[in-house]
């Protein structure tokens, strides 16, 4: 190798960021190379890692070393949408489900849609969702413009209906 000028610089530091860092403040062309410790990492993020190793690819390494040396720790910002629902979700998700396929039976009856009407009911809900749903009568009935909302055979003709794969029964006079 012909050269013609060379310097020589000490370091105190063999390894990791400290080094990298000391190399980069003495002006040498030095390119960081980060990974992350998937092992320790792994049990954290979960079903998540798959994302976060993408996010982790797509940062430039100089901006986690700098805040790393800055705060002692680099945040992931990753959104999670929780799969889990839990029984207000589930009531809810119900009586909009009950309420959008009575309205339609409703306007499918020829009724004014500001008319309050007598009652609306709800027939063959199994035990689950009857459970998630009877206390919430008034929410139905606010939702669908009626004055009661029953889970008897209180009307003359009901319509045959499914929410989800339940089989079940409505009628609105």
């Amino acid at each position: 190798m012909n050269i013609q000028n060379y310097e020589i610089f000490e370091i105190d530091n063999s390894e990791g960021m400290e080094q990298y860092l000391e190399l980069k403040e003495k002006g040498l062309p030095v390119v960081p190379k980060i990974e992350l410790e998937r092992s320790a990492i792994g049990p954290k993020a979960k079903q998540d890692m798959g994302k976060l190793l993408k996010m982790f690819s797509e940062t430039d390494p100089e901006s986690i070393i700098n805040e790393l040396n800055a705060n002692g720790k680099y945040t992931f910002q990753i959104v999670v949408i929780s799969l889990e629902r839990d029984n207000e979700m589930m009531s809810k998700g119900l009586i909009k489900d009950l309420a959008r396929r009575i309205q339609t039976l409703r306007k499918e009856k020829g009724f004014n849609p500001t008319d309050i009407l007598e009652r609306a009911s709800i027939l063959e809900l199994d035990e689950e969702s009857l459970n998630l749903i009877k206390d919430k009568t008034e929410d139905i009935a606010f939702l669908v413009r009626v004055k009661n909302v029953d889970f008897t055979e209180s009307c003359k003709n009901y319509k045959d209906d499914d929410i989800d794969g339940l089989k079940i029964r409505i009628a609105v006079e």
